[in-house]
């Protein structure tokens, strides 16, 4: 008797999903709220940094501070729009 092949029951695994996946039907909606959470997964920390960056800057007198809390928002909001990508993407998987 032969053993089952590791390969064969991955395929068979993505085909069932595959299969899943055309069967459901997403919604407009569906689609709209996740892009409109990675909006603000990124608007947020962008413009938390902003007006931390300027209250230091008007705090130390330093200007460029505010590009810095700019650049860091944008960062931090990236990354975790990223994170929760992937992470839906694991789930659908």
């Amino acid at each position: 008797m032969t053993e089952p092949d590791p390969y064969v029951d991955a395929v068979r695994k993505k085909a069932a999903r595959m299969a899943k996946a055309r069967a459901e039907k997403r919604s407009l909606w569906a689609a709209l709220a996740r892009a409109g959470s990675v909006g603000w997964q990124i608007a947020l920390p962008l413009l938390v940094g902003a007006f931390g960056g300027s209250a230091l800057a008007r705090h130390l007198g330093l200007p460029w501070i505010t590009l810095v809390g700019l650049a860091l928002g944008l960062g931090v909001g990236l990354i975790a729009s990223w994170s929760a990508l992937s992470r839906s993407l694991e789930e659908v998987e």
